[in-house]
């Protein structure tokens, strides 16, 4: 049956643009915005159109793409301008009038040569970006504004695997010879307008086109010549200037200059940049996950008066308990609900708060009221010393299971040493259990029952666990365990609906069997320079789409 996709399918890999607070203002000073990043990404510039699909990275200031993401993380039309599915087949409609930087206008014939160049060059360097298309059989070019990707499988992610930066196609010359309609097999490992063969000389020659020049691509800045003349001839480059489009399709760019700051020592130097004014919005500059040497700049951030500082709660429970050694037996059902009841969450909240200063919200919940795909677990575990002694007696437990926990950190005798250790203890001591503690990197070693915080079962790693070769965390369930074959089923539909009931099956599911235990929802913080006005809190991932859309004239 046909249908209008304006269904949205939520993102669920998320990489180092999750920590990058949002721009949804304009600038004190619009003419120019410094960023810091890192100049190699898995071996490819940050600006590589490739490098992040499902993200808004930093590809979206110079290029424009099929879809964006959203705030939750769903799919919306840029380059776009409608699109629907008819089981396997989705036809999308692209804007007309869109034009690159050299004034070429872009087509159907630039989004399949940009696409089978991801799959096909730029693939060999990461072979991880085969999977993302791998059920992708044949596009077919119906007209120069209509095109058709046919897939030999339902992927719920297809769409937000078309975020990739279009670029012109290699040989745009030959398009006029070229009539519509055409058919890319993917097998024939063909570039729209040039064969290629599978072997990594035809990539490099392709890759060396790309680079003699400053990439092309149609979005509100374009890379500056001089600046990147200047990048690729330096021993040690350490920035990169774009420059206004004034000519972008969507409207007038207000600020004129972005500059891309190299970073290469992480999150200090980072901060160090953001206190000295050198820099406006960079990655990382928060407190995480109890980092202690991070929290030192906790109160240097909030004292800055150019800086202004934020706090984010992640759409998705930051702490969990999670079982990753399970045998299945009823003993250690009954264990692993015995810990649910025994741990006291507004305890360990207040632990944290005096070990790093951070702060969140006690939950029972995976994912937070405003997350699209939430919903209410039933018969939460509820804090029950009583309960979680009564269920250790059923159980017999008599530390016949061992029960081997995991520190947060590589250094197990600092962590021992924290307060958030020592309430866990206290916790699991008071109804009679004992912990076993080993390190991160002995944690898949230890042939017990594991005790671990932050596990993957969050909405981008159950995907990314589904679609990975081994199934890495999930290879302690059984293939036709009920949690499985939910998350199979949620994959196999490109209904929302459908795949929502089906990951809230599959989350009820791990919390009956008190596989995670939902404990804290930790407060991330983030500082940027308070010249740019009307930052808000949204979802981290939309910077780059709301920078240029706050900044349109």
């Amino acid at each position: 049956m046909k249908y209008r996709c304006h269904i949205r399918f939520l993102a669920l890999f998320m990489s180092l643009l999750l920590f990058i607070p949002v721009l949804s203002g304009c600038n004190k000073d619009p003419q120019s915005v410094v960023i810091g990043t890192s100049f190699d990404v898995n071996g490819y510039r940050p600006w590589s159109p490739f490098v992040n699909p499902y993200t808004n990275g930093l590809h979206l200031l110079i290029y424009d793409a099929l879809f964006t993401l959203d705030e939750y993380g769903f799919v919306e039309p840029s380059i776009v301008r409608e699109y629907e599915q008819d089981d396997l087949v989705y036809t999308l409609t692209l804007q007309e009038g869109v034009k690159f930087h050299n004034g070429e206008e872009l087509t159907s014939a630039d989004v399949a040569d940009t696409l089978l160049r991801l799959i096909y060059v730029h693939a060999t360097r990461s072979p991880e970006t085969l999977q993302k298309f791998e059920k992708l059989e044949k596009i077919e070019l119906v007209s120069k504004y209509q095109m058709k990707f046919h897939l030999n499988a339902l992927d719920m992610m297809f769409l937000q695997a078309l975020t990739f930066g279009i670029t012109p196609a290699y040989n745009p010359n030959k398009v006029t010879e070229d009539p519509w309609p055409r058919e890319i097999e993917r097998k024939s490992l063909q570039l729209v307008y040039l064969s290629v063969n599978q072997n990594q000389q035809t990539a490099d020659v392709i890759e060396a086109a790309y680079s003699k020049t400053p990439p092309i691509g149609s979005g509100p800045w374009k890379i500056d010549e001089k600046s990147y003349d200047n990048f690729i001839n330096a021993n040690s480059p350490v920035k990169l200037e774009l420059s206004r489009n004034d000519q972008y399709w969507k409207g007038n760019v207000a600020i004129e200059k972005i500059t891309l700051q190299q970073l290469k020592n992480g999150p200090y130097e980072i901060n160090g940049y953001l206190l000295s004014k050198t820099m406006d919005i960079s990655p990382w500059t928060s407190p995480l996950w109890g980092d202690l040497s991070q929290m030192e700049y906790f109160s240097k951030f909030k004292s800055a008066e150019h800086l202004n500082l934020i706090q984010y709660l992640p759409s998705t429970t930051s702490q969990r308990l999670h079982f990753s050694k399970i045998n299945g037996t009823e003993s250690e059902h009954l264990v692993r609900q015995a810990i649910a009841y025994a741990i006291d969450r507004e305890a360990l909240l207040l632990a944290q708060t005096e070990q790093d200063g951070s702060t969140g919200v006690v939950t029972q919940q995976y994912l937070t009221p405003e997350h699209p795909w939430y919903f209410e677990l039933k018969n939460p575990y509820e804090y029950n010393e009583e309960k979680a002694k009564e269920l250790l007696a059923e159980a017999e437990y008599d530390k016949s299971i061992v029960i081997t926990a995991t520190s947060l950190t590589n250094d197990l005798d600092q962590w021992l040493k924290t307060p958030v250790a020592k309430e866990l203890n206290r916790q699991l001591n008071e109804v009679g259990i004992e912990l076993t503690w080993v390190p991160v990197y002995e944690a898949r070693e230890a042939k017990a029952m594991q005790l671990q915080t932050c596990p993957m079962f969050d909405p981008n790693s159950l995907y990314a666990n589904m679609t990975s070769p081994n199934r890495q965390q999930l290879e302690y369930f059984n293939e036709d365990s009920a949690f499985v074959q939910s998350l199979e089923e949620m994959m196999n539909s490109t209904e929302v609906e459908i795949q929502k009931q089906k990951y809230q099956e599959a989350l009820q599911e791990i919390h009956d069997q008190a596989y995670t235990v939902p404990l804290i929802n930790e407060y991330h913080y983030y500082a940027y320079n308070n010249r740019i006005q009307g930052l808000e809190l949204t979802n981290p991932n939309q910077i780059f789409v709301d920078l240029w859309q706050a900044t349109l004239k």
